[in-house]
């Protein structure tokens, strides 16, 4: 376990503007991330009290998932907490059995309100097939989209695999790696600007950004408003901020959106 902390606790200065492009991506296309790393590359975004980790947390994430909360779940555990990480056959097959949980990620998968994307996750493992069949999920709903690298020969495997996903209701998105694994970050953020050039999501951004400032000048709020402020396009966050104007705590968001955050 103290090899496991410090090998998942590294930093490598080579990655960092990687790692911020990769971030910053992910922050922009939703305020939710489901991830089965234990790595602590992305706590960094999310205030403590907003990641969950610990067994009797992930039992709640039915009741616990809200949508317009910057929430982080790691599903296998953080290595903050190496007795609880799902590591071997052992952990795997005890976390994915335990009835809360699985009616938890059942909840998510079937409820017609989430849009899920799948990055980095491997959709053949035998669990998540399992969740995607037994969950009432409509297959005809366009909802769950798997991003899948592929080479440029690799033309007749996604043949393959396109109807095979389309049947758990997933569209498959493939991207290149001929390159290296490198262009999914390209992809990611293409996509963010797809997803959030649409007018209704640009209006909900906003005025949840207009209530964050609204409200309490802390901690809490800096780590909200950090998150959303960055989804809003130009036009809509000059508005905001020249908006800001009548606002009590105007100079301390201004100071705080221009020296202490990385948003623009």
């Amino acid at each position: 376990q103290k090899w496991l902390v410090k090998i998942f606790t590294l930093k490598n200065k080579k990655n960092n503007k990687r790692l911020f492009r990769i971030k910053n991506a992910l922050r922009k296309l939703t305020n939710v991330i489901i991830s089965t790393n234990v790595d602590l590359l992305l706590d960094d975004d999310f205030s403590q009290e907003k990641i969950y980790y610990k067994r009797e947390e992930l039992n709640r994430i039915k009741s616990k998932l809200q949508l317009n909360d910057c929430q982080l779940w790691h599903i296998h555990g953080s290595i903050k907490c190496p007795s609880e990480t799902v590591f071997t056959t052992k952990d795997y097959l005890e976390r994915y059995t335990n009835e809360k949980f699985r009616d938890g990620l059942h909840n998510i998968l079937s409820n017609g309100q989430y849009t899920i994307l799948f990055i980095g996750y491997g959709c053949s493992e035998l669990q998540l097939l399992d969740f995607l069949v037994n969950s009432e999920t409509d297959k005809d709903q366009e909802r769950l989209y798997l991003l899948q690298p592929y080479f440029k020969s690799d033309e007749c495997i996604y043949n393959a695999e396109e109807p095979y996903y389309r049947d758990y209701g997933i569209q498959l998105i493939q991207y290149p790696i001929n390159n290296g694994y490198d262009f999914l970050i390209g992809v990611l953020e293409e996509l963010e600007k797809d997803i959030n050039s649409a007018s209704t999501h640009q209006t909900q951004i906003y005025a949840n950004v207009e209530k964050i400032i609204g409200g309490q000048f802390n901690s809490y709020a800096k780590k909200q408003l950090a998150t959303k402020i960055i989804r809003l396009d130009d036009y809509s966050a000059s508005t905001l901020i020249y908006s800001m104007r009548k606002n009590i705590n105007a100079a301390k968001w201004l100071r705080f959106l221009a020296l202490d955050s990385n948003t623009r």
